[in-house]
Parts: C-alpha cells; sequence; structure tokens
C-alpha cells in the first residue's frame, strides 16, 4: 500500500508538473503572438512611411526637373533676346556711323560750296 501511495504521489506531481508545463507552453506561445503581431504592425506602418517617403521624393524630385527645364527655357529665352538685342546695338551702331559720314561730306560739300561763293 505504501508503494501505492508511493506511486499515486508521483503520478500527482508528474501531472502537476506537466499542467504547469503545458500553461507554460501556452503563456510563451501567446506572449511570442503578441510580440509577433506588434512586429508585423511595425514592418506594416514602416512600408506605409518608406512608400509615403518615396512618393514624396518623386514628387520632389518631378518638380525639381520642371523647374529646372523652365529655368532652362528662361534662360534660352534670354540668351536670344540678347542676341537679337546685341545685333540691334550693332545695326544702329552701323547706321549711326554711315550717317555721321554723309554729315561730314555734306558739310564739307556745303564749306566748299561757301568757298566757291565768296
Amino acid at each position: 500500500e505504501e508503494a501505492e501511495v508511493t506511486s499515486r504521489t508521483t503520478l500527482e506531481d508528474q501531472s502537476k508538473e506537466l499542467r504547469r508545463m503545458e500553461s507554460d507552453l501556452i503563456s510563451e506561445r501567446e506572449e511570442k503572438a503578441s510580440v509577433a503581431n506588434a512586429l508585423e504592425g511595425r514592418i506594416a506602418q514602416l512600408k506605409k512611411d518608406m512608400a509615403g517617403t518615396q512618393s514624396d521624393a518623386r514628387n520632389t524630385s518631378a518638380a525639381r526637373d520642371d523647374e529646372r527645364t523652365e529655368m532652362e527655357r528662361v534662360i534660352a529665352s534670354l540668351q536670344t533676346d540678347i542676341a537679337h538685342e546685341q545685333k540691334s546695338k550693332e545695326e544702329a551702331m552701323q547706321s549711326k556711323s554711315e550717317l555721321e559720314k554723309m554729315l561730314r561730306r555734306t558739310i564739307e560739300q556745303l564749306e566748299g560750296e561757301l568757298v566757291a561763293a565768296r
């Protein structure tokens, strides 16, 4: 009978130990599942943030490209305007030079006529 009591006590102790171990296993699984869920949530948020950042970077890059293209267009237009103004200035200087020559010849001619009339 003593062997039976000892055997029963051993079985009860083993059964308690088994239930405790099963309980610990369930707790550990729940804890790991909770941590995994939290990590999945953080990963999803990071992916969302990264997608937003990439989109913002693309938009910023596109805006800069548009600005650069517009600046290049404005510079080309200014260069054309400057070239046109330079050409107009050169033509005006040429006309002025020709008028000065004609005026000198006319003055010389009039002076010659005055001298001859005296």
